[in-house]
Parts: C-alpha cells; sequence; structure tokens
C-alpha cells in the first residue's frame, strides 16, 4: 500500500497546500500523512486567513508521532511545500533524513526495498509578487532541503530565484534546460513560457534528459493551488513507480484538466473533491524531448 508523508499548510476553505493531499491522494488509493506547517482558515492571497502557523517545536512533536506510528518506514513518498520559519524548515530536513534512513520492507524477496522519493516543492514566491516568505526562510530551503530533494517543483520565478538566474532570460525551455545545469537533483518547472500558453519542463539529471509539455492559456479566474496540485499528482505517479516523463505527463494533464473545470464552471477553488476521474485517468499532453 502506497503512503506518502506531506509537511505543508493546512488552509480549511481554500484548495491549496497541504489541505488538499488527503482527498487528491485518496483518489489514486494512497494514504496520506499531513503534518500542517500551518493552521488558516483561507488562504492569504484572499485577505486576511485567520489562524497562525505551527510553532516548530509542534510540528516536531506532531513529526514524531508519525515516526513513531511506524508510517516512516512504510512511506513511498515525502512532499515538503510551504514553511512559515527557517526552523520549521530545520525540522522537514531532519525528518527527510529519518525516512531516508527508515528500515523499509522488502516489496519483493529479489528486489531491494524501494526508496522513498523525497520531493521538494519550493513554495517561496512567483513573478506578480515576488518572495512571499520570510528571507531566511528561503535560504533555509534553498541550503536545507534543496541538496536533500529527489525531485524540486519550482515555478518559473522560484526557479530563477534559486539558480540565482534572471528571470528575463528564461524565455524558452531551452533556456530553463541550460539554467538548470547546475541543479543537484531532477526538477519539474512550471510556469514556463510556450507559444500556446504554459509549459512544463522536466529535467531527469541521471540521463541528463528534458522533456516539456505545453498547455493552452485559459481566460478566467485561476484558483489558488495549482502548483500544489501538480506536485502532489507528480509525487503520486512516481511513488507508483511511473517513468519521470509518463509522471510528469499525467502530473501536468490532470491539473490541467482540473483548473479547465474550475475556470469553466466559474469557480473560486479546485474541485478536487470531484475530480476523481481526472485524477485516475487525465488526458494526454504532448510531450517533446528536448534532449
Amino acid at each position: 500500500m502506497t503512503q506518502i508523508l506531506v509537511i505543508s499548510s493546512f488552509v480549511a476553505t481554500s484548495s491549496v497546500g497541504g489541505s488538499i493531499a488527503p482527498a487528491t491522494l485518496a483518489h489514486l488509493g494512497i494514504d496520506c500523512a499531513l503534518a500542517p506547517t500551518t493552521l488558516l482558515g483561507r488562504h492569504p492571497g484572499l485577505g486576511s486567513p485567520g489562524g497562525s502557523a505551527v510553532p516548530a517545536d509542534r510540528l516536531a512533536s506532531m513529526l514524531e508521532g508519525i515516526e513513531a506510528h511506524g508510517d516512516y518506514d512504510k512511506c513511498n513518498g515525502l512532499i515538503t511545500g510551504y514553511f512559515a520559519s527557517p526552523e520549521q524548515v530545520h525540522v522537514a530536513a531532519e525528518t527527510i533524513d529519518k525516512v531516508r534512513a527508515s528500515k523499509r520492507p522488502e516489496t519483493k524477496p529479489w528486489l531491494p526495498p524501494t526508496k522513498a522519493k523525497i520531493i521538494v516543492d519550493p513554495i517561496m514566491g512567483d513573478r506578480d509578487t515576488g518572495l512571499y516568505i520570510r528571507e531566511d526562510t528561503a535560504n533555509a530551503i534553498r541550503q536545507d532541503l534543496i541538496k536533500r530533494a529527489d525531485v524540486i517543483t519550482p515555478n518559473l520565478w522560484e526557479f530563477a530565484y534559486l539558480t540565482r538566474t534572471d528571470i528575463h532570460s528564461l524565455q524558452t525551455a531551452e533556456h530553463v534546460w541550460k539554467a538548470a545545469q547546475s541543479l543537484p537533483c531532477d526538477a519539474m518547472i512550471t510556469s514556463v513560457p510556450s507559444e500556446i500558453g504554459l509549459g512544463s519542463l522536466y529535467i531527469e539529471k541521471e540521463h541528463n534528459s528534458a522533456w516539456f509539455c505545453e498547455t493552452p492559456r485559459l481566460n478566467g479566474y485561476i484558483p489558488h493551488g495549482t502548483g500544489d496540485l501538480a506536485t502532489l499528482l507528480l509525487s503520486a505517479y512516481l511513488s507508483e513507480n511511473y517513468e519521470c516523463k509518463e509522471a510528469m505527463m499525467k502530473a501536468v494533464g490532470g491539473t490541467s484538466a482540473i483548473i479547465e473545470a474550475a475556470v469553466t464552471q466559474n469557480l473560486k477553488d479546485l474541485p478536487i473533491a470531484s475530480s476523481a476521474q481526472l485524477i485516475r485517468t487525465p488526458p494526454r499532453i504532448q510531450t517533446t524531448h528536448l534532449h
């Protein structure tokens, strides 16, 4: 049975962050353990959110309970998302190390134990707002989490921030590919410019390969949480042992279809609960092999 541990925000009334993880993953038959970094009423982009960040020592205590329950030994994936302080980031880094060191059961006697996929979504800013978390928290993500990741999932602005690249120089997928050579791990970069709208670029370091897929830009209100959803779906498919290219195609296809459903229905939030079919059998997205 697949299980994914998510360390990210909880927002009661918005389909964002870790809030959408249990419902999204349940559509794929995947269990979810959620350790929240915030307890908020709504997305801060909508106004005063209510609630507050979770103190780092309380986050650590929750994770100790998850570990004591035996979930570190059986999780197939770990996702980190939004953090409110560098202390929370340090707790997440320690958790990654513990999960990597856990005694994982053999899936088949003739195969080595599976390893949990570590997915870091470096939620820190975007093109419109710039950095929207504390700079010391962003630095902690860059220093403590990126090097521990198997895959990172930044948007284009976050990718430029992490690689210290001028975002104005990232006009094509090829530009992004060249700027990504310094990354220590795989990456799925979203919001890459494309001729038809927006693109997602998956870079597989081991084989020095990159795949690019494009989706049309939609007219209308786009709810918050699209990057969170894409990261969740990518982690789910990778944890189910899909190849990187296929995992990206399914993640982008499912996310794009759910965004389209939200825009068509003029919704304020992503329709996660009603999108089981789109998540289980997402539409195919045309993909170009760059390298």
